[in-house]
């Protein structure tokens, strides 16, 4: 069983700012003003209330259900452990965390330039405890949105959150990318009341897309 587990304690800051200086962070380690390397990546944000929390989320996978190598270069902000398990409905992430927390990984996966190595980029992976099936078309002759079916996905969740957010992004690097992405808020104002996840295992949607925010190729 693959075992990761991380540990790092920061300032209490607002998830707001912690969400801005990781995605800071991940953007400046991509070189995203180039764009030349082909990408997975994920990020978790919870704000437990300042109770400690455990979630579940899905993971990269292989065909044959294998962890891919996504899960060992990671930045977290704030106090939470991760590491990957075995559930019953498959392989996950399991992030326990007190307060506000964001945690990204991500895995280089070097340039591949030609149509067809894209293509097997962004068509030879899987999602962990999910329905998802990759776009079966040509993803280097799509529209600069493609709006694909929702994921169906199970997640997991010990406690009622005061926010979750979860995405997923499989970058070719020549301006296609996969997205999936699920979040959500309170009803009230000071987001006390969880909108769509209670405790325990459960399916959630994650909506995806196929974007191309410029074209390299």
């Amino acid at each position: 069983m693959m075992r990761i587990v991380r540990n790092m304690r920061v300032g209490m800051r607002s998830l707001r700012e912690q969400f801005s200086q990781g995605a800071t962070a991940l953007l400046a380690g991509l070189g995203i003003g180039l764009l030349v390397n082909q990408l997975a990546s994920s990020s978790v944000s919870i704000d437990t209330d300042n109770k400690t929390a455990t979630v579940y989320v899905p993971v990269f996978i292989d065909g044959k259900g294998t962890v891919l190598n996504v899960y060992e270069d990671t930045a977290i902000f704030g106090n939470a452990t991760y590491e990957i398990v075995d559930t019953e409905y498959g392989k996950a992430m399991k992030v326990t965390a007190t307060g506000n927390v964001l945690i990204f990984t991500k895995h280089p996966d070097g340039a591949k330039r030609s149509n067809s190595a894209v293509n097997r980029y962004l068509k030879d992976f899987g999602l962990s405890m999910s329905d998802f099936k990759p776009f079966e078309g040509d993803v280097t002759d799509i529209p600069p949105v493609k709006i694909m079916p929702n994921t169906a996905a199970w997640m997991y969740s010990d406690s009622e959150l005061k926010f979750l957010g979860f995405n997923l992004d499989r970058d070719s690097g020549v301006g296609i990318t996969y997205i999936m992405g699920y979040s959500y808020n309170g009803r009230s104002e000071n987001m006390t009341v969880p909108a769509n996840l209670k405790r325990g295992w459960q399916r959630i949607e994650l909506e995806t897309s196929i974007r191309r925010y410029r074209n390299f190729l």
